[in-house]
């Protein structure tokens, strides 16, 4: 079978409709990836392209058996907000799933989830079980913050520092200023001049 066929009938069984929505960020980009390498092999002189075609299929063959053996795990939070106040409570939902079958994971039990202050320090470290089906749930209290900013919250298991600080979830939210009357949420007054580089909208 040509290479073209056989990655197009491959990416037929991955079965994106019935990943979690979390999960399918992993597809897309498995699927522009097979995109490039389709059009790098039609680029090549067609003497070559059998050879080639059998040392990219082993390279993959070899990549999903080692996901296989070694599945990495992902997490996402699902907020209760999409920004607070000083004082209150931040709530979340966390999923922790597997990348080789987009499955709800098994393999952890413990969530790490932390809290960053504006200037990047951790303020806030908490530990939350998860469940045998790969969920968990837990709130951060924003009472003891120094200062409005924008906040970071970093989630993680231990199983997926093996693979490196870019496997960490991570979300950036603004804290506005307590409001001066209880229930007066009008006045979404934050600094920015010092954290500027925090600013979601001005990061590299």
């Amino acid at each position: 079978m040509p290479l073209g066929l056989y990655i197009f009938s491959k990416m037929g069984n991955i079965g994106i409709e019935n990943a979690p929505i979390y999960t399918r960020r992993i597809n897309d980009l498995m699927h522009r990836l097979l995109h490039i390498l389709f059009l790098i092999l039609l680029a090549l002189p067609l003497h070559a392209q059998s050879e080639e075609t059998n040392r990219i299929l082993s390279y993959i063959q070899k990549a999903m058996n080692f996901n296989k053996v070694v599945p990495q795990e992902k997490v996402y939070l699902h907020f209760d907000n999409m920004g607070y106040f000083e004082n209150e409570t931040l709530w979340f939902k966390a999923y922790v799933t597997r990348t080789d079958n987009g499955h709800l994971s098994d393999l952890s039990k413990v969530l790490y989830v932390e809290l960053l202050n504006p200037s990047g320090d951790v303020v806030k470290t908490r530990k939350y079980p998860i469940d045998s089906l790969g969920v968990s749930h837990g709130d951060i209290k924003l009472d003891t913050l120094l200062t409005s900013g924008y906040y970071e919250v970093r989630a993680y298991t231990r199983y997926m520092t093996n693979w490196g600080t870019n496997a960490v979830f991570s979300r950036v939210f603004p804290v506005f200023k307590a409001p001066k009357k209880e229930g007066d949420y009008s006045d979404l007054t934050i600094r920015t001049m010092l954290y500027s580089a925090r600013d979601p909208n001005n990061r590299p």
